[in-house]
């Protein structure tokens, strides 16, 4: 029994990824790149191998669309999946961005503000606890409806009045802007979302 490998061809060059299966070589069709026989076993080797095929060819679109250089390595490791970057979490982000917040007290931010950054970044917390169960989120995952959701959960869990609810999603919208702004990410999602403030009078 023999390894097949999967081998792609770019501009003269190529790459070969082993497929994790095996068949005989007697029973192997090298032009058509199948298997020869008609067992159910075969039928299913068969299935595999195209499946490959059009994964390959997604690959290839979307390294187009992404405007990645179409060599053998690049593709080997989209395929292998040896090209993904750590996730960028949003609290982590959060955290650091608190972190400088404090280190410019009284150089440009007051310790009241420092202090209204650490109230936002916990009632996060627990709104992720609350919504996802989970500690922390990768920053992909932030939409339209994430930033409802979190209106939603302070309005009523919270039961926090409109304007600090504003105030809250204001800063998020502060972090998430930076994000868009370092190219972390592709879309900001708070283009459709409309801040509003309720007008207050102070007693005379």
């Amino acid at each position: 029994m023999s390894v097949i490998y999967l081998r792609v061809t770019i501009d003269g060059s190529r790459t070969e990824v082993s497929t994790h299966r095996y068949c005989n070589p007697m029973e192997w069709n090298s032009k058509a790149g199948k298997f020869t026989g008609r067992t159910e076993e075969a039928k299913a080797l068969n299935a595999y191998l195209d499946t490959l095929k059009f994964r390959v060819n997604d690959i290839y679109r979307l390294m187009i669309a992404d405007g990645i250089d179409i060599t053998c390595e690049n593709f080997r490791k989209k395929f292998l999946g040896l090209d993904q970057e750590k996730p960028r979490m949003l609290i982590e982000i959060f955290e650091y961005h608190n972190k400088q917040i404090f280190e410019l007290v009284g150089r440009g931010y007051s310790e009241g503000t420092y202090k209204r950054f650490k109230v936002c970044i916990k009632s996060l917390e627990e709104f992720l606890e609350w919504k996802f169960k989970e500690k922390d989120i990768s920053i992909k995952r932030l939409n339209f409806e994430f930033i409802n959701d979190y209106e939603f959960y302070l309005k009523t869990v919270r039961n926090c009045a409109h304007n600090t609810v504003m105030g809250y999603i204001k800063k998020i919208k502060k972090i998430v802007r930076q994000c868009v702004a370092k190219d972390w990410l592709a879309k900001d999602p708070f283009v459709a979302y409309k801040m509003s403030f309720n007008e207050t009078q102070e007693p005379f």
